[in-house]
């Protein structure tokens, strides 16, 4: 019973010491948990603001293994920077199935890709 009060009273000290400095309680909770993942994303920003998928990291990230899987990032990429297909579309679906098991990613965006693709009325 005691050390629950203990716990319980040393976590509220060191949040309001956190809490005294900044009143932002992102930043509070930043302080706290100082975990942080970095992930680069698909898509950089070059100097004209235009959007330039990057079509080694998509691979590299859904572990393409078969030539064809590679042909199929490379059309979606080069559709995409076309502009025949959304950019967005391309990136959300990435970002999508890189979540998904890490045997099966190229899959799932494929998958996903050609139904979101037909959707919006464009066929891959």
């Amino acid at each position: 019973m005691y050390r629950v009060f203990w716990i319980a009273a040393a976590c509220l000290a060191i949040l309001a010491a956190a809490a005294a400095q900044t009143a932002n309680a992102a930043t509070v909770l930043d302080r706290l948990f100082k975990l942080s993942f970095h992930v680069e994303p698909p898509v950089q920003k070059n100097s004209g603001s235009v959007d330039v998928l990057d079509a080694a990291k998509i691979k590299a990230a859904l572990r393409t293994a078969t030539p064809e899987e590679g042909g199929f990032v490379d059309r979606v990429v080069g559709l995409a920077r076309a502009g025949k297909i959304p950019a967005e579309l391309v990136e959300s679906t990435f970002d999508w199935a890189r979540k998904k098991p890490y045997a099966h990613r190229f899959q799932y965006f494929q998958r996903g890709l050609t139904l979101r693709a037909a959707k919006a009325g464009i066929t891959l």
